[in-house]
């Protein structure tokens, strides 16, 4: 998968969050949930990208990899009520992983490593991930080292395609993000489970959101929402 392509599937599942989430009235107004654009991607020119793409200093990592969002509350009782958020949607299950492949997922490890480091040095960094191979396909927490289960390791998706190192991670060591929203901003589950529920009946329909199976997969026949739980 292209950078392009990576990019386009998390513009879309940024598109129907942004909708039914963070800029539903219940969201928004009751309990004074912010978010807002950040980094690299949402400020920085397209030429300016273009540059920094091909820089490969530590600087430039960094610039590369800051999370795109903030979130927040305003007028809340919450220490600390500010967290850079990145968005992350993996959909290509690793099928040499056979059964534990639908808990597993891929993360860039210059991205991952940027968060880890920026999470290292005090601040608030959360990950909101989208696999709709996964049981709970809409997770949010904030990465630790318990994730990683395979570090570094290269991956050609196909010839025109991009060579990217990937980190594998282990989704069941992420919380959902209902149950982050309600332990970072005491938004009940009950609030959260019913937007979440429109979001996810929304993103199964969508094709870019879709699982792509490599094509040496034998696993073709799972669809999205075939081992989902029920929200």
């Amino acid at each position: 998968m292209s950078f392009s392509d990576r990019n386009s599937k998390a513009d879309k599942l940024l598109r129907i969050i942004s909708a039914y989430y963070w800029n539903s009235t219940i969201i928004k107004n009751q309990y004074r949930i912010f978010h807002e654009p950040y980094g690299y991607e949402t400020h920085i020119s397209a030429q300016t990208q273009n540059v920094i793409k091909r820089i490969y200093t530590k600087t430039a990592k960094h610039i590369r990899f800051t999370p795109d969002y903030i979130i927040g509350q305003s007028g809340g009782s919450i220490p600390d009520p500010v967290i850079l958020l990145e968005y992350k949607v993996t959909t290509t299950p690793r099928y040499t992983l056979r059964d534990l492949q639908w808990d597993t997922g891929q993360i860039e490890a210059d991205a991952w490593d940027n968060y880890l480091n920026l999470s290292n040095s005090g601040l608030k960094v959360a990950i909101l991930i989208y696999c709709p191979y996964h049981s709970r396909p809409l997770l949010c927490d904030f990465p630790n080292s318990n994730w990683i289960t395979k570090y570094r390791s290269a991956v050609q998706l196909s010839q025109t395609g991009s060579k990217t190192d990937y980190c594998n991670i282990s989704l069941p060591q992420i919380r959902t993000f209902i149950d982050f929203m309600a332990s970072e901003f005491a938004i009940p589950i009950d609030v959260s489970r019913p937007l979440v529920k429109v979001i996810l009946d929304i993103a199964k329909t969508e094709q870019l959101l879709a699982i792509t199976h490599a094509d040496n997969s034998n696993y073709k026949d799972k669809i999205v929402g075939f081992n989902w739980e029920q929200i």
